[in-house]
């Protein structure tokens, strides 16, 4: 009967018998670069797939840029898995004196899905000269399904929930102190704000439609802003 090779154990090496003996540092290192290459292939394959979406998400912005912005809001308050990171912030381009906001203040959205009365809603609305966005108080839930909706300037309506970005949860008003760190933070881009202000006072002043109230509540706040954006 052929006699039984001794196996010694080492942290280094492993030794059969007097005839063999394996390096196990080795064999360590090649399985650890092959994990490790793996790994990279995984990674790169994730990486891959992220490009492949910000190219089709680029074609959209080329066909529709409001489309996408509206699409890009509802999946991520339906289908968004991190709840530590629901919401979004921006800038105000339009007024809504109730006063509520004006042109220029900083916008805090949350993207909850329970809504409760009085939730002042964000949400699109297709019109056949465009998309625009609104927003409206909640009020109740209709029979249907439907979102029963009070205008922030007078007037009930009512939304599908497939209309809705988020709701408002805080207004920012221009130039106080935590306005200028998050505009800064933000965008920084001052001439742009300057830009869009002087166009949201255009359209007032132009549009027939806008009640003389309204104008004269908007108006000069609006010029007032545009004022101390240019000392």
């Amino acid at each position: 009967m052929a006699q039984k090779e001794q196996i010694i154990y080492h942290d280094s090496f492993l030794q059969i018998g007097n005839k063999y003996r394996i390096n196990l540092t080795g064999i360590t290192d090649f399985f650890s670069r092959n994990s490790e290459n793996q790994e990279v292939k995984k990674i790169n394959k994730q990486i891959a797939l992220e490009n492949e979406i910000m190219v089709k998400l680029a074609q959209y912005q080329e066909k529709n840029p409001e489309v996408l912005f509206s699409a890009l809001r509802k999946y991520l308050s339906r289908y968004y898995l991190y709840t530590d990171d629901s919401g979004y912030i921006g800038i105000a381009d339009n007024s809504y004196p109730a006063p509520l906001y004006y042109a220029g203040d900083i916008l805090v959205h949350s993207t909850k899905a329970d809504l409760k009365m009085g939730d002042i809603l964000h949400f699109c609305q297709y019109t056949p000269n465009g998309s625009f966005l609104f927003h409206a108080k909640f009020k109740s839930v209709d029979r249907n399904g439907n979102i029963i909706i009070k205008g922030l300037e007078g007037g009930d309506g009512f939304l599908e929930s497939k209309m809705i970005l988020g709701v408002l949860i805080e207004v920012i008003p221009f130039k106080e102190e935590r306005w200028n760190k998050l505009f800064d933070g933000l965008i920084g881009d001052y001439d742009w704000l300057k830009d869009m202000i002087k166009a949201s006072i255009d359209f007032y002043k132009s549009n027939d439609e806008v009640p003389e109230e309204m104008k004269n509540n908007i108006i000069p706040e609006l010029e007032r802003r545009l004022k101390e954006l240019e000392l």
